[in-house]
Parts: C-alpha cells; structure tokens; sequence
C-alpha cells in the first residue's frame, strides 16, 4: 500500500481546490509523489481523512493512497 505524509496530503487538497477555484469543476485526476488518483479515489480519501478526524479530534500522521 502506498501512503501520503499528512503535509503530501494537504498539498494534494490544496491543488485541487486550486484546481476548482481555476476551472469551476474538480480535476479528474490528482497527481502527487508520481501517482495519479482519480476523481473517485481522492474523494474517498478526503472523506475518510475528515471521518477520521471527526472521531479522533486530530489529523492522521498518514493517509493511504485508494
């Protein structure tokens, strides 16, 4: 499995609102540390990383790549 730094990841979020803000729609594709996740898979990411951040109180040290 591969995994995202909590900094990877907020960086990765950060491109994609970007992204948004830029082109009025999501990107198909996010891209960090050479892999490409799509539209589905960072979606799931997101939601999993603000669940988890809902039950614990904090950030993830990790997050896994979907």
């Amino acid at each position: 499995m591969t995994y995202l730094t909590i900094t990877e990841y907020r960086q990765m979020v950060k491109d994609i609102i970007q992204f948004k803000n830029q082109n009025g729609k999501m990107p198909d594709v996010a891209e960090i540390k050479n892999k490409k996740i799509s539209h589905e898979n960072y979606s799931i990411m997101i939601n999993n990383v603000n669940n988890y951040i809902l039950d614990h109180g904090r950030s993830p040290q990790f997050v896994q790549i979907q």
